[in-house]
């Protein structure tokens, strides 16, 4: 790498590694970050090119533009590139003597949540493969990495579509990390690559992220308003939890099961106050480093139903996860009626 660059990049990352949240620290280097990339990139414009998005067999693939423009949601980068980095110290541990091989699946054109990394690991530790299956950000990309000078670090960038390649081909991969997802896991092909993916790493890889948590939460408006102003009386809650729609990891991904939940609601013991019923998103990058719900758009509440107080109050939910070109929880609701018994939705 070239030694101005390196020492940019490292001086980039303090506060994106570091254990504890400085919140200035890491906006300002975030957003230094992203100018670092659009200078050596030339991305920087609206061109059609740029900002039009994949539409694909498992999923939507966004745009070069707003996958480079990812890096400003400044904590979800913080987060994404301290687990990363955790992780390939740990593939260090667990595969010692060994160049780690680290899979980037969804790179944009910047592969931001790994390439600065590079600044503080020899080629001789890691070794990187990209996929992208947008021609215009594995373009871009290519470009990065000539210009930082970083080619010695690269296996190969593919351009291909993560949900069906089949990597046997490559030397084996100690480390994935694909976060090519919206909240809920709704619109993006995570599930698809994961399932595609996860049985060709070798035994005890690291997936990153570990786990995502969809849960089934009513939420009342009010307290929740009070809860995002900080005024929020100590003792209540602003939601309450009804149940985990799923946990999706590198062992669920490969079970039918897992992507199908019923969840009861018991009419005597619920609070109508917590009349919004949503879908809550939060996400274990690895280890302890997690993002909560509301902490970036990745994790925004999404709202499935809303209650009046003259509707019937949900006795199940049942949650079905569709994989397709619009993947997502399709779900159908049971309602009380006035003789406690239930109709259908």
């Amino acid at each position: 790498m070239k030694t101005e660059y390196k020492m940019l990049l490292q001086n980039l990352l303090e506060p994106l590694i570091d254990p504890n949240d400085n919140y200035k620290s890491i906006k300002d280097s975030t957003d230094r970050l992203y100018e670092f990339f659009e200078a050596i990139s030339g991305v920087n414009n609206f061109e059609e090119v740029y900002i039009k998005d994949m539409e694909t067999d498992h999923g939507r693939a966004i745009g070069t533009y707003w996958a480079g423009k990812c890096i400003h949601e400044f904590m979800r980068t913080k987060k994404f590139i301290h687990g990363v980095y955790l992780g390939i110290l740990e593939a260090k541990q667990k595969f010692p003597d060994t160049r780690i091989h680290i899979l980037y699946a969804g790179t944009g054109p910047f592969g931001s949540l790994l390439l600065p990394l590079t600044a503080l690991f020899e080629p001789r530790e890691i070794s990187i493969t990209g996929i992208e299956i947008n021609s215009e950000s594995a373009n871009v990309l290519q470009q990065v990495i000539n210009k930082l000078d970083i080619r010695a670090y690269i296996n190969e960038i593919q351009i291909c579509d993560a949900t069906t390649i089949n990597i046997q081909h490559l030397a084996p991969v100690h480390m994935m990390i694909s976060e090519t997802m919206l909240n809920a896991l709704r619109r993006e092909p995570q599930v698809s690559i994961m399932r595609n993916l996860v049985p060709q790493m070798v035994e005890g890889g690291i997936w990153i992220p570990e786990n995502i948590h969809v849960e089934l939460h009513g939420v009342d408006p009010r307290r929740d308003h009070h809860q995002m102003l900080g005024t929020l009386p100590h003792g209540e809650s602003a939601s309450i939890f009804i149940g985990e729609v799923i946990c999706l990891n590198k062992i669920s991904c490969l079970k039918a099961e897992s992507f199908n939940s019923i969840h009861i609601i018991d009419k005597e013991q619920y609070d109508r106050s917590y009349r919004n019923l949503v879908l809550k998103t939060s996400i274990d990058v690895l280890g302890d480093i997690h993002i909560d719900n509301n902490e970036c758009s990745l994790t925004l509440p999404q709202r499935i139903l809303s209650l009046k107080p003259e509707d019937k109050l949900p006795k199940q939910f049942q949650f079905n996860y569709n994989i397709s070109q619009n993947p997502g929880f399709e779900y159908s609701i049971v309602f009380y009626n006035d003789e406690n018994q239930c109709d259908k939705s």
